[in-house]
């Protein structure tokens, strides 16, 4: 998509600015905004403010809130008003940064910037300016701190750099005739209201891919491959009808073992292959086991050799959010030195009735969902238990091992058809969010004219 340009440039002597418009001025951040600096004492809000790098400035109470947890002294806050850009001075150079709508309290660390002169300046221009990923990338060189973080993917993720407020304000900004910086705004927030609704829709279909997934593996689990099939009542409620030759039963008859591990202090980082590691609840999340989900077991601490995970073992999580509790996964061919932790269950199947990966499926199906959420309790909605008994007494439909084996064939189809989707997808939000932030970058900093 080509796009227009200004008539002339000239170098803006800044290398995250590049080549400026003509008749742009680049001026310091401190002569285009003010630090607010106001604190909340006397307490003049008790409206907490919280940002995230998801979510933006958000009341802290929102339910989905990212950030971080609340003081008991309100004094020690800062505050922020409506139109206020954001920042968090220890994370803004990857994106914690959003424009409030807000009244609030916010964190000593964060900066609340406001326009110096509002006749000339729009601060939703200035908060596109922070936005962008080559601005926050820019303000590295000015943060202090020792810890950075990468994903596998190479994202920063976590980042403690403070930048100082006598450092921001030397900050350059480009500084566009105010006509034309609304021009941009009402430009931008038209266009990446566009790209956010189509990105919307996507995410809304991977959805509604997850739920026909879900669907279809229920039906082949609970009620077998043949539509033609003869039905008989089950006798259990949970259960309903199940094909004519099919046993239901609880899964404790279905297993030789069950028990669980150990939870010693360990050291906050995977263990590579050569390290003894304790694996974390997350590691079946998703019904799929990942090994990466452990902790480094301190080598003054011996290990316990029968929680060493073993081929064909089955975990499950017994204690998590009232969604991820009782997930589980079946362990193929893991590498050694992975102990479970007391977080977790461990089943030893019983092959001649049951397929441990079969075992797996009947987990995962509504029924058993159900019956696992019924049975699970704690003090806080985010952190649920269950007890061995509530899997014990799981009631499910059992259909003989030979059928297991095709319905366990079906649904790795369905998942692996579901993965190959679900992909394109995500690679299609990818392509769409990273036009997005180019086209703001591009038009922030004059490259293209609007």
């Amino acid at each position: 998509m080509a796009f227009p340009k200004y008539e002339s440039y000239k170098d803006s002597g800044e290398d995250w600015l590049g080549e400026v418009p003509e008749h742009w001025e680049v001026k310091s951040l401190s002569s285009i905004l003010i630090n607010r600096n106001e604190k909340n004492e006397p307490v003049k809000t008790k409206d907490i403010l919280s940002l995230s790098i998801a979510s933006g400035v958000t009341p802290y109470s929102d339910e989905n809130r990212g950030g971080n947890k609340a003081k008991n002294d309100l004094t020690a806050y800062k505050l922020a008003y409506p139109g206020d850009i954001v920042l968090n001075s220890m994370n803004v150079v990857v994106g914690a940064v959003g424009l409030s709508k807000y009244f609030g309290a916010i964190s000593p660390v964060y900066y609340a910037l406001y326009l110096r002169n509002k006749e000339k300046t729009s601060i939703d221009f200035y908060s596109y300016i922070f936005s962008n990923s080559t601005f926050q990338k820019y303000l590295f060189q000015y943060g202090k701190g020792i810890l950075v973080k990468k994903s596998d993917s190479g994202k920063l993720n976590t980042i403690r750099m403070k930048i100082s407020m006598q450092d921001l304000k030397k900050v350059p900004l480009p500084l566009p005739p105010i006509t034309e910086q609304k021009r941009i705004v009402e430009f931008l927030d038209h266009k990446t209201s566009e790209i956010d609704e189509a990105i919307a829709k996507k995410q809304r279909l991977i959805k509604l891919l997850q739920e026909q997934k879900a669907i279809l593996i229920n039906q082949a689990v609970t009620k077998g491959l043949n539509p033609k099939a003869t039905m008989r009542d089950s006798g259990v409620e949970w259960v309903g009808e199940i094909p004519e030759h099919w046993e239901v039963a609880r899964l404790k008859t279905l297993m030789k073992k069950m028990d669980q591990g150990w939870s010693p202090q360990c050291f906050n980082y995977p263990a590579d292959d050569n390290q003894w590691g304790v694996l974390k609840v997350g590691c079946v999340n998703g019904y799929q086991f990942n090994s990466t989900e452990n902790k480094v077991l301190p080598p003054n601490l011996k290990p316990i050799s029968e929680l060493e995970i073993k081929h064909k073992d089955i975990l499950i999580s017994r204690a998590n959010t009232i969604e991820l509790v009782g997930s589980a996964a079946c362990i193929l061919e893991p590498r050694k030195k992975l102990l479970i932790s007391d977080k977790l269950f461990r089943v030893l199947a019983d092959e001649e009735k049951v397929m441990p990966e079969f075992l797996v499926l009947l987990l995962q199906v509504r029924t058993a969902r159900m019956q696992i959420e019924i049975g699970a309790n704690g003090a806080s909605f985010s952190m649920q238990n269950i007890g061995r008994d509530v899997i014990r007494n799981i009631w499910s439909a059992i259909p003989p091992v030979c059928e297991q084996k095709e319905i366990l064939n079906l649904v790795l189809a369905i998942n692996d058809q579901s993965r190959r989707m679900t992909a394109a997808i995500l690679k299609e939000i990818e392509v769409m969010t990273e036009f997005k932030y180019t086209l703001i970058a591009n038009i922030v900093t004059g490259k293209i004219l609007i």
